[in-house]
């Protein structure tokens, strides 16, 4: 422990008056990690076991059971464990995990928290399962839990002396999602969200890892583009913890993005996420992180919530920026930064100079505001700005547009006018990238969806389609603002379907895209 107090100005430098250093003798810990292949069996499950399926009614693991099925998991290799039932929804029944036909990858528990001690035994007793989704809470989080939580650590000490690649996920998980295994282990019903199945190829390859379930379903509600390889809700980190997870997925070669949310750490597992960090960052990954715990009050709510030590925010804030982590302030921070990062990391960062152009004068300013390093609104070259001048012309805009940056391209133009001067700032390699922030009010752009009679607009004769293939073709980020209201959430959608990011203010653009370039030149 070192204090400094009081400090003094002395000719523009600070100088210590007084200070203490305190020692205390050192105390050796530890933590029994999850092996590797324990982690790895829970990212990659061939067979899946549930437990706790009701046959009357649709509790948690009934949900789970059927959002496995169609996940398109096998169903001959996913299993009931439920004594005196031959099969649920057409899944067969075993009594207990040792008449199980084969040994299981992935054990979903989700039963009372006073039956998970006796559960976790029977598991661990059994020697046929190697990795468990322990969705059940109750465990640490709450007052008077401590010793269901004991019991849980206890049953995972002797399971891994029959099988030590025994690992343990939870409790108060909300589960797995696993589009390329066809794993979805959430216990939310389909009609509540849209799950991240499937992939999309026009972002990178991405995994999610949270200790909040919740803080994952929540971004992708709001991101539905979002489709990671892996979506890993971990909950109290009785066993795995987000490190753990983090630290093997960093390995596999086609992630680019690693998104993470954490609370608190387990022993010695802060200084491991910034080894982990600063070597995925020598291998080209970005990653994203959200640090919980950063106030007294934030820090009790996280021991509310999963049980840990959420420890000095400012140390792990520090520590993880230093080792390569893009650290978010708040939680709207963290969806724009985790898009930006999603679309343009295969993408190598260009300079600070932005071509910024808007058809409405007050966003054309707000840009400008925002254009600190590393961005710069520097003017465009002699050549640039010649053929900017001719689709201006060609496009009777000419008596009322001057070539600057930002450019005001005003109201009056349309599609077809900001798509040329689109493509040729792209196309000048001048600039490291382009943000265009259109009012889409103007009846001179196409920013509904056609409905017959309704309006003339249709999307498909927008400027988006050409521009987000050419933003590919030159490997130059494009970003959109759309400041308007929910009418013109089509628009947006079909922008960030062709994998143009989206903001819906031209000033929030310009500040995240700043803070995102200057993480991505540094690394």
């Amino acid at each position: 422990e070192f204090e400094v107090n009081p400090l003094a100005v002395s000719k523009g430098a600070l100088i210590a008056l007084d200070g203490v250093l305190r020692f205390r003798p050192a105390v050796k810990k530890g933590r029994a990690r999850p092996s590797r292949k324990g982690v790895s069996a829970l990212l990659a499950p061939a067979t899946v076991a549930v437990v706790g399926v009701s046959e009357k009614k649709s509790n948690m693991a009934r949900i789970i059971l059927n959002n496995m099925l169609k996940a398109g998991f096998d169903p001959g290799r996913l299993f009931i464990v439920k004594e005196g039932v031959s099969e649920i929804d057409g899944v067969k029944c075993y009594a207990g995990p040792g008449a199980l036909p084969a040994a299981v990858d992935m054990y979903v528990v989700a039963v009372p928290s006073s039956e998970v001690p006796d559960v976790l035994e029977a598991a661990g007793a059994s020697g046929k399962v190697n990795g468990v989704v322990l969705i059940s809470g109750g465990m640490g989080e709450k007052a008077g839990s401590e010793g269901v939580a004991a019991g849980v650590e206890g049953a995972i000490e002797r399971a891994r002396l029959k099988n030590p690649d025994f690992a343990l996920s939870g409790g108060n998980s909300l589960g797995i999602v696993l589009p390329r295994s066809k794993v979805n282990t959430l216990f939310i019903p389909e009609y509540k969200m849209a799950y991240p199945l499937g992939e999309n190829p026009r972002t990178a390859g991405t995994a999610f890892v949270s200790q909040s379930g919740a803080f994952v379903i929540s971004a992708l509600s709001k991101m539905p583009w979002l489709k990671p390889a892996y979506s890993v809700t971990v909950g109290n980190q009785q066993d795995v913890t987000v490190v753990d997870y983090v630290d093997r997925l960093s390995e596999e070669e086609d992630l680019k993005v690693i998104l993470v949310y954490i609370e608190g750490f387990k022993y010695a597992d802060g200084l491991l996420l910034a080894r982990v960090i600063e070597k995925a960052r020598k291998k080209g990954k970005q990653i994203v992180l959200y640090k919980a715990g950063r106030t007294a009050a934030g820090q009790k709510a996280v021991m509310g919530h999963t049980a840990s030590i959420a420890g000095d925010y400012q140390a792990a804030r520090a520590v993880l920026g230093r080792a390569g982590a893009l650290v978010a302030d708040d939680f709207d921070s963290f969806n724009d930064l985790a898009m930006l990062a999603c679309h343009f990391s295969g993408f190598s960062p260009g300079s600070g100079r932005v071509f910024f152009m808007s058809n409405a004068g007050f966003e054309a300013a707000g840009m400008a505001d925002r254009a600190a390093p590393p961005l710069s609104a520097e003017p465009a070259g002699d050549r640039l700005a010649g053929d900017i001048r001719k689709a201006l012309k060609e496009h009777r805009l000419d008596a009322i547009v001057d070539v600057k940056n930002p450019l005001d391209i005003t109201p009056m133009a349309s599609d077809a006018a900001i798509g040329k001067v689109t493509e040729l700032a792209l196309r000048s390699g001048e600039f490291g990238a382009v943000l265009l922030s259109m009012v889409p009010l103007t009846p001179a752009m196409n920013t509904l969806p056609a409905s017959g009679s309704a309006y003339p607009d249709d999307l498909e004769r927008s400027f988006l389609g050409p521009a987000a293939e050419l933003m590919r073709q030159e490997r130059t980020p494009l970003i959109l603002c759309v400041a308007a209201g929910e009418l013109y959430d089509p628009y947006c959608a079909r922008a960030l379907e062709l994998g143009i990011p989206v903001f819906r203010s031209a000033d929030r653009a310009a500040l995240r895209y700043g803070e995102y370039l200057r993480y991505a030149m540094e690394g």
